[in-house]
């Protein structure tokens, strides 16, 4: 078999629930024979297939489920003080991130996949050396800057190195 990682956002109660509870909760019944009942862990609430918080259950989750406390608390971390590369797995999904030390007031990173259809650098507005030289650009992040202009972005040394990156609502 192989190893995988998984990165996806979800929304869960912060407070622990036992297993059997997290049943009585949701009017499910406990089946037969089954066991751990008291096992402590969290009620998981995973968005649509698009990756968005709209639908018919609690929190507006597509779909709510149970997590054993040591499984979950290996797997998630909140979307507060998140890693850089934690951050840019979010992006890659199409959240908008930030980080909580950055001084400008409503500054975020998006991730944009680039193109490489021969647009005409001209139309484009790429640099390009020859006028009609076709446009390559390799995906990028683009930061929002606080006067709301858009500009291709690079990470600082300590831009990567924090723990205080976080998701845009």
């Amino acid at each position: 078999m192989e190893k995988f990682i998984g990165t996806k956002v979800i929304k869960a109660n912060p407070e622990p629930i036992s297993h059997v509870d997290h049943y009585d909760k949701y009017n499910w019944l406990w089946p037969e024979g089954k066991q751990e009942a008291n096992r402590m862990g969290y009620t998981v609430g995973y968005p649509d297939a698009a990756g968005n918080f709209n639908g018919p259950l609690e929190g507006d989750c597509d779909y709510i489920s149970w997590s054993p406390a040591d499984v979950f608390e290996s797997a998630y971390r909140t979307m507060a003080g998140m890693s850089f590369g934690q951050a840019i797995e979010a992006a890659k999904l199409g959240h908008k991130i930030t980080r909580t030390g950055w001084n400008g007031k409503g500054m975020f990173l998006v991730y944009r996949n680039g193109y490489f259809d021969d647009t005409i650098c001209e139309k484009s507005g790429s640099l390009s050396i020859n006028k009609d030289e076709g446009a390559r650009v390799r995906p990028y992040l683009q930061l929002r800057c606080v006067d709301g202009s858009p500009q291709m972005w690079i990470a600082i040394q300590s831009d990567i190195l924090e723990e205080d990156w976080e998701i845009v609502e």
